[in-house]
């Protein structure tokens, strides 16, 4: 650090600050020592408000749950209240039976299963009824009419109470009346309603039969998957007897979960995370408000797990994953669940020890400022005091530092005044010998140096240009062997393609007798390979003629029509059965181009048979080529509608022995070594070439030759 290495440089500095680090460190201990005791009591006072805190929040909370228990029992008493109504109706109805008006007919159709059910318009234009496949067939009719009596108190039921979903009668054999109204097909079609049920198998109605219900009163399911859409349901049930005493069926209500959390646990609290659940007398789950603590804690993963606690105590303490929580329960007395919250202990302190920590705070930065005036002005002091005691050791010493600076810049005969005898006298004489020993050292050492150094100058220059000539001659060797090695490896897969291919034909031709045609047919494939053979080696040639920069160019001035029909001439005449159009439109008043003719029209010639190989396999081809001079440069366009290629492929096109994979897979005969061919070609004049590509719009190849008069361009 800087003010470190200050310090350590100047010995005035070091009494300076020897001093007032002697002042500081009883300071800066008292002050230390003050500001942990106000932390300390600051805390003491922060946790025994947080524990008052946290009593008057759970008397609160304990006084809002027990009301909120009480709301949700007298909800609860409504429903078992409207329930025992329609047990009494249900049970006046069958034990009058014969005397009641009910319809002549039931209008029930029957499903594809074996089922009957009532269809309906609007769910809540009535009640329905649905027969079960496995119920006994004929179905009596009277005990349905009569249950279709139950229909008007249904309907004034679910007006009542809102907090119902639905009411039902089922009977004993598995047929019932439902309102508002169950769409039978649409539940069947979707794999929730079995068409054959046997509603002894279900809780729904087993739970008020006369094993589980003795006492005939009203019971209320565990939470369970209904046999509708509805979800998980809890439904509250009745017995209905005839008065032979024989169980003729049940009535009940079906609350769906989604119902009791809407409607039941719509409570906000002021703490984030603080939730509110509803269990049965069993422990198990029926309804809970959902937020992210709630999610955790009723998880398989937590431990423990809210759900599995028992609720003796009104108030309980637990540690879990997620920190201390506090869980608070009241009892619902009607049906013997439990209404509880549970609150993070967090969500009560968090605001508590916000304001302590800010107070406290405060209060350390007001006790931080005093103590550094104080410190301060007592460091003032402490320096004024040391000032005059360090002069008259350290103004010698800076004497002596500026002489050694003068002599660091060249100038040995610096005069320093010797005003004392004691050690700083005598270091002052000391130094005057030892500048006179130094000047005439330096003397000698420069003239040593300078000759030294002209030696090693030249010999380092000569090392220099010989590893510069060894690093040129390494890399050309290492570029030459790899591209050698990657030359042969193309070769032999190139050529090995082929010669298999003319093997393959000459072996059955020499080993079998086949028709003049199919012997022709061989012939002119193998003549085919052959050619295919003799096209890679003379493109090899001329490929590795010019990697070794072996290629001459005859340079002559070249119209640029003539240039490109010759080139498309000459492609035609290769392609003959290929169905291409040319269009080819050329700038007025074009430059010549100085180019070597043959070259050239290798070059523009690998480039049209390209554009007619793949405009054919396209479809119907059409080739457009376009001149023209743009700026300083003769451009000349060649674009086709062939089977163009992917962007990721097109920087790699010029590479030897590359082909696009859309070509492979097309099996579209070639080399890859045309536009390689064609890109050197075009460099060699000082040219450039472009591709730009669409798969499957076409591709354009873009020449530029430079400016024809510049007069770096030379005849070879």
């Amino acid at each position: 650090m800087w003010p470190y290495r200050v310090i350590k440089q100047s010995f005035y500095l070091k009494i300076l600050s020897l001093m007032a680090l002697l002042a500081f460190i009883p300071f800066a201990a008292l002050g230390f020592y003050s500001v942990v005791q106000v932390h300390s009591f600051s805390q003491s006072i922060t946790q025994l408000q947080i524990q008052q805190t946290i009593g008057n929040v759970l008397e609160q909370k304990s006084a809002i749950l027990q009301k909120e228990a009480d709301n949700i029992n007298v909800k609860f008493l409504n429903v078992e209240q409207h329930l025992k109504i329609l047990q009494r109706q249900a049970e006046y109805l069958f034990a009058n039976k014969a005397a009641l008006l009910s319809p002549t007919t039931l209008p029930l159709v029957s499903g594809s299963e074996g089922y009957l059910w009532e269809p309906f318009q609007d769910e809540y234009e009535k009640a329905n009824l649905f027969i079960s496949a496995s119920a006994p067939k004929p179905f009596s009719s009277q005990d349905l009419k009569t249950a279709k009596g139950l229909e008007p108190l249904f309907m004034q039921t679910i007006k009542n109470e809102p907090l119902l979903k639905a009411v039902f009668f089922c009977f004993s054999e598995s047929a019932w009346l439902i309102y508002p109204a169950m769409d039978a097909d649409h539940e069947i079609s979707i794999n929730k309603l079995p068409p054959d049920i046997n509603v002894k198998d279900f809780g729904f109605y087993s739970i008020a039969d006369e094993k589980h219900n003795p006492i005939k009163g009203l019971k209320w399911t565990d939470p369970y998957s209904d046999v509708t859409q509805w979800g998980m349901v809890v439904t509250a049930a009745m017995p209905v007897y005839l008065p032979s005493g024989t169980l003729r069926g049940v009535v009940g209500a079906d609350l769906p979960i989604e119902f009791m959390n809407d409607k039941l646990l719509n409570l906000t609290f002021p703490e984030p995370h603080a939730f509110a659940f509803i269990r049965d007398h069993k422990g198990n789950l029926v309804a809970t408000q959902s937020n992210e603590l709630s999610e955790k804690l009723f998880s398989a993963q937590a431990s423990p797990r809210i759900s599995e606690l028992k609720h003796e105590e009104p108030i309980q303490k637990i540690s879990t994953s997620e920190g201390v929580l506090y869980l608070l329960s009241a009892p619902i007395t009607s049906n013997g669940w439990v209404l509880q919250f549970v609150i993070p202990e967090s969500d009560i302190t968090a605001p508590i020890i916000h304001d302590a920590n800010v107070q406290t705070s405060m209060q350390k930065e007001r006790f931080t400022w005093r103590l550094l005036l104080f410190l301060l002005l007592g460091s003032l002091v402490v320096i004024l005091f040391s000032y005059y005691f360090s002069k008259t050791v350290t103004e010698p010493i800076n004497r002596l530092t500026r002489a050694s600076q003068e002599i660091i810049k060249g100038n040995y005969r610096v005069h320093i005044p010797n005003t004392s005898s004691d050690e700083i006298g005598q270091l002052t004489r000391t130094f005057h010998f030892m500048e006179t020993t130094i000047e005439k050292l330096i003397d000698e050492l420069t003239k040593r140096a300078a000759m030294l150094e002209d030696r090693v100058s030249e010999r380092t220059r000569e090392l220099w240009e010989a590893n510069l000539q060894l690093n040129e001659a390494l890399l050309k060797l290492q570029q030459s062997e790899t591209a050698r090695t990657e030359l042969l490896v193309q070769i032999s897969h190139d050529l090995k393609t082929p010669l298999t291919s003319i093997k393959g034909y000459l072996q059955l031709l020499h080993d079998h007798q086949f028709p003049a045609e199919k012997q022709q047919e061989w012939t002119r494939l193998i003549l085919l390979r052959t050619n295919h053979i003799i096209r890679l080696i003379d493109d090899l040639f001329e490929i590795s003629a010019m990697e070794l920069h072996e290629t001459h160019f005859k340079k002559e001035w070249v119209p640029v029509e003539f240039l490109i029909e010759h080139a498309v001439d000459i492609a035609r005449n290769n392609s003959l059965d290929a169905a291409v159009q040319f269009q080819m439109t050329f700038e007025d008043d074009m430059p010549l181009l100085f180019v070597d003719l043959a070259k050239i029209n290798r070059a523009l010639i690998n480039i049209i048979d390209n554009a007619i190989k793949y405009s054919q396999h396209h479809g119907n081809g059409e080739i457009r080529i376009n001149a023209f001079q743009q700026q300083s440069s003769v451009v000349i366009e060649i674009t086709d509608n062939g089977m163009g290629i992917a962007d990721e492929h097109v920087e790699k096109i010029f590479t030897p022995f590359y082909r696009d994979p859309g070509v492979l897979q097309a099996q579209i005969i070639g080399t890859g070594l045309g536009l390689a061919i064609s890109q050197k070609i075009i460099e060699g004049h000082k040219g450039e070439i472009h591709i730009t590509s669409k798969k499957g719009v076409g591709t354009t190849v873009s020449i530029s030759f430079p400016d024809v008069w510049s007069d770096d361009l030379e005849v070879v």
